[in-house]
């Protein structure tokens, strides 16, 4: 018998899903998963194979033979390796339409070609009466034959071709047909055996949850027999109590009698008092009133003294807050004595340093001959220039009042006389002048004296025509005093002055020649 047209496209059409598009699934497959290392792939994956509701005992076979290495992807049904595409990392992407439905035709992606050759695969097996009409086989087969290609990488795009031109025989009709049959009765079966294990996991599920509320039960059941332990003790504790407070009561309802009883004797006594009370309170009344007048005349008199008396908490409330703030000035100005101390000590420090490391250099450094001074002379100056210098670095120079009024003390009077309590800056300043002072165009040579052997020198030389020894004794006296003024209330400060002054008039005298 011949077939019809419709029955050869559903034949040719279903060649074409069995023989070439499951080939092509293959393919992309192997692809991804290269077959010399499925076997450790589906190893990785086993525990998310295993567990997954759509993968049966049968397929689970397959993918773990005995041994592993016989494993390969050509027994590996369509439906089988989409599903293990979605599963096994690198994940495909879930197309536009899902998995289950057809794609978009303008969908060229390799996850929408894996949906399509799933879709038309179902749809053949489900397609009961096996005809196919001519118009849905141009459609489906333009459509499958596309997919074919790309997922093949064009591969198997020629062969697909020719499968539209087959031979239909009857010996591969019934081959096709046996074909058909057998993949309706085992998608049957699987969706049987799906069915069933989707059931096995809901009624394990179902178990589970059973045995933990039993457990639960169990637990609230011991629970409660702990509880009602607890409560049958505490209702013998309570019974006792009970007992033991209804003899109490008895004894007092007794005691009451007898207070009763000596009740009714002291009323008789407080009805005569309140007799003789009311005599009282007659006569007393009079009183009572002058009494009155004058607790009257008292209030208004407490509340004038009310009012003066929160003047004077006012009043106190100022003096309180003004010695508030004069208490916080004090404590800031003891915090700044603290600190001014902590920076006088540091100073001394570094400067009983700085005065022995000068000293082991000058003992290091013998004078043979009249050339010396000049060595010390310029060891000095050096020392004076790195001093500065280092000031420079350390953008430490910042131009005050201070600074400015000695630049222009120093321009008027030709000599130039610090002094000031330790740690108030002196050295700072003195450094700042000499350094403003030699910028201005000057060729002045700049010494840092710090001992009094170094100044006996400097004056011994050529400096000054004064004899060294009256200079040297006004100095130790100025030096002394100046020491002294960090002990020295204001009228030594004035003093100390005073005598600063006398010695700046005498130096101003004096010819200062240029070295």
């Amino acid at each position: 018998m011949s077939l019809s047209e419709e029955e050869s496209n559903f034949l040719r059409f279903y060649f074409l899903n069995v023989k070439v598009a499951s080939k092509a699934a293959r393919v992309y497959f192997d692809s991804v998963h290269q077959p010399a290392g499925l076997a450790n792939e589906l190893a990785k994956n086993s525990a998310t194979l295993k567990k997954h509701r759509f993968i049966s005992k049968i397929q689970l076979k397959t993918l773990y033979p005995s041994p592993a290495s016989n494993v390969r992807s050509e027994d590996f049904d369509t439906t089988l390796i989409v599903c293990l595409l979605r599963i096994m990392t690198p994940r495909e992407s879930t197309p536009v339409r899902g998995w289950n439905e057809l794609p978009h035709p303008g969908d060229t992606s390799i996850e929408a070609d894996l949906a399509r050759i799933k879709w038309y695969r179902n749809k053949m097996v489900h397609l009961g009466d096996g005809r196919l009409s001519t118009s849905y086989f141009s459609r489906y087969w333009g459509d499958l034959e596309c997919a074919i290609g790309r997922l093949s990488r064009q591969s198997l795009l020629r062969e697909a071709q020719s499968v539209q031109h087959i031979v239909l025989d009857k010996s591969l009709k019934d081959i096709l047909n046996s074909l058909h049959n057998l993949q309706m009765s085992q998608e049957q079966l699987t969706s049987i055996i799906n069915d069933l294990q989707s059931t096995i996991h809901n009624q394990t599920t179902i178990r589970e949850k059973h045995e933990i509320e039993i457990q639960q039960l169990d637990e609230s059941n011991q629970r409660i027999e702990v509880d009602v332990h607890k409560l049958a003790t505490e209702f013998s504790e309570t019974k006792r109590s009970i007992e033991i407070g209804t003899q109490k009561i008895e004894a007092c309802r007794k005691e009451i009698e007898i207070i009763q009883e000596k009740a009714m004797d002291v009323q008789e006594q407080v009805d005569v008092l309140t007799q003789q009370l009311l005599r009282i309170e007659c006569t007393n009344d009079i009183k009572f009133k002058a009494v009155d007048k004058r607790l009257t005349k008292f209030d208004g008199q407490l509340a004038k003294q009310d009012a003066q008396l929160k003047k004077q908490d006012k009043h106190i409330a100022k003096q309180d807050e003004q010695m508030a703030k004069q208490d916080e000035h004090i404590t800031k100005q003891d915090e700044q004595i603290e600190n001014q101390g902590e920076q006088m000590t540091k100073q001394d420090e570094i400067m009983a340093t700085c005065l022995q490391n000068i000293n082991d250099i000058r003992k290091t450094q013998p004078c043979t001959d009249n050339s010396s001074e000049g060595r010390k002379r310029k060891r000095l100056e050096d020392d004076t220039k790195a001093l500065i210098e280092g000031d420079l670095r350390e953008g430490t120079f910042v131009s005050t009042k201070a600074s400015t009024d000695c630049i222009s003390l120093l321009n008027q009077n030709g000599v130039l006389l610090i002094t000031g309590c330790a740690g108030t800056g002196k050295s700072r300043i003195a450094r700042h002048v000499l350094y403003m002072y030699n910028t201005g165009g000057t060729s002045y040579r700049c010494i840092k004296l710090n001992t009094l052997d170094e100044w006996e020198d400097m004056l011994g030389s050529k400096f000054f025509d004064r004899p060294t020894e009256a200079m040297l004794e006004e100095m130790n006296e100025i030096r002394c005093k100046e020491d002294m003024s960090d002990m020295s209330d204001d009228s030594d400060m004035t003093d100390i002055s005073n005598d600063m002054d006398e010695l700046l008039r005498f130096l101003s005298s004096q010819e200062i020649q240029n070295g």
